[in-house]
Order: C-alpha cells, then structure tokens, then sequence
C-alpha cells in the first residue's frame, strides 16, 4: 500500500442505531465504521459533530423519526421503545434488527415494588411483539439482555454508586449484601451488538450478556473503594431508617423506583450465563475493573 493510500473497506450496507448518544452507542459507532458500514445515528437528547461514516438525525421530542431507507438497525434506546417503530421499521425496508433489553424481565417480576413488576411486564411484552413481528415479516431479530451495564461514567448504576462513596466517604452496609453480580461493560456490549449484526447463525434468538465476574454486592462495592484508592468503609443502616429514608428521596425525586426493593435486590442473585452468547458471538466479557475513563466526573 502507497504513502497516503486508504485501506478500502468492504460496503456492508446502511445500519441505523436508535439511542446512538448512549454509554454502549459511544464504542458502537466507531465500530460500525470501522468494520465497513454506512452510519446512520439517531438521537433525541443531541446531534453530536458530524464524524467520517457517520450520519446524525434528530428524533423530535414526540418520538417520531426521519423517513429513510435502511436494512440494518440496532436499538440501544429501550426496547419498549423499539417495539413502537414497527411500521417506522418496515416503511424503512427493515431486514435485520438487533434489540437492547434487560434481564430485568426475570428479575423484577416477583418484586414487591408494582413498578418493578411493571417494567417487567413491559419488557417481556415488548419483546415478544418485536420478535413475533419480525418474524411475520421476514426479518432476522436479535434481543440482547442485559444484566449491570456500566461503563465510561455514563451509567446510572455503578456511577452512582462510587458518587455516594465520593460525597459521603462511606456506604451504607443494608443486611449482608450478598447477592452476587455481574457487571457488564458498556463496549463489550457494543462488541456483542456488532456480531449479533453480522453472524447468521446468531438471528432470531435472545441472549443474556453478562459480565466476566460473578462477585457479590458488598464485594463489587468495595472494588469500587479500592479503585478509587480508599479503604472500604460499611457503616450498618437500621432497616426502618433505610425505609423512611427512600420515601423521602422518591418524594423529592419523582423517581417511583427509589424503594425498599432496591435493599431486597442486594441479597438476592442476579446472575446470568453468557454460554449462549461466548457460542454464537464470540461474547468475551471483560472481568469488573474500573479504568480512569470509567469513572463519573
């Protein structure tokens, strides 16, 4: 290859990504470009700087997006979302979907929150409806679920954890938190959104995507002390106190998931196997590690 040449990359047609503003759309797009695709990112919140392979559009704030001709989607937006834009989907001469969801589905159906148990319900529906549609319509799906995604700064559930132990230099110890976990990176999930894309043998089915360790809640936090170079501090909270304490912060915050199932989901097993996912996407999840560009600001 001459001084100044460019390597061709092969033309795999038009992808569109709903969501592309999300902590897993940050990698993803690079990705996308990298491995030969056209583009096309849609957001609602921004339009970032136009970057090379890459296209924006707005979707305005009624959810309604532009009409373009595109193959190819991957949804990091909600999946109740995507289950909304099925006809959007086939007036844009749809072929192959890959879908974001949560393990969510499974894990906050018995909860004693009605609001866990609706987000649920919500995404058990919706995943059907996608799956069952794409089906009708001869159009390969994929659904990927995830368990604690993290990654970047950007995510809402180890963030604000290590912006507790920031503020407060300490983390309320709530029974034993010993439910075990696995946090998945934000750009394994990307490279997991890619091959669900790509591989033939992966279409029409759901996966778990999980993360490389399983590690208990209590143990997952105090990663989270050390990487910040602080010794692990549980100071014990009375139950009662903890209750009142969640009543307050949902009042003040208008966020119906503050409850007391937040404490009860502490020491119950959250873990999901990934095997189906190593088989068919090559799916290599990272162990829990924090790097500096992890971490909030």
């Amino acid at each position: 290859m001459q001084k100044g040449s460019h390597r061709l990359l092969p033309d795999l047609g038009k992808v569109g990504v709903l969501g592309a503003t999300s902590m897993v759309g940050q990698p993803l797009l690079a990705m996308l470009v990298a491995a030969g695709y056209e583009v096309h990112a849609f957001s609602r919140r921004q339009i970032l700087p136009e970057q090379h392979g890459v296209r924006w559009h707005r979707v305005n704030a009624h959810g309604e997006l532009p009409e373009v001709e595109i193959e190819n989607w991957i949804c990091l937006a909600k999946i109740t979302f995507a289950a909304q834009q099925l006809d959007y989907f086939k007036k844009c001469g749809v072929q192959r979907i890959v879908a974001l969801s949560s393990t969510s589905r499974f894990t906050k159906l018995d909860s004693s929150s009605a609001a866990d148990q609706d987000l649920a319900n919500q995404l058990r529906e919706s995943e059907n409806l996608l799956s069952t549609w794409a089906e009708n319509q001869h159009v390969s799906w994929v659904i990927l679920r995830l368990t604690m995604v993290y990654g970047f700064g950007r995510d809402q559930n180890i963030s604000s954890l290590v912006r507790f132990i920031r503020r407060f230099k300490f983390f309320p110890s709530l029974g034993e938190m010993k439910g075990l976990r696995q946090p998945v990176h934000a750009a394994d999930v990307a490279q997991a959104c890619l091959a669900a894309l790509q591989n033939d043998k992966a279409q029409c089915q759901s996966f778990n995507l999980s993360g490389g360790d399983v590690i208990s809640y209590k143990e997952m936090v105090a990663q989270l002390f050390l990487a910040m170079g602080k010794t692990p501090r549980f100071i014990p909270i009375p139950l009662m106190l903890c209750s009142m304490a969640f009543s307050v912060l949902r009042l003040l915050s208008g966020n119906k998931y503050l409850t007391m199932a937040i404490v009860e989901r502490m020491n119950q097993d959250l873990v999901f196997d990934h095997s189906a996912a190593v088989e068919k996407l090559n799916f290599a999840p990272r162990r829990f590690r924090l790097d500096q560009a992890d971490f909030p600001r």
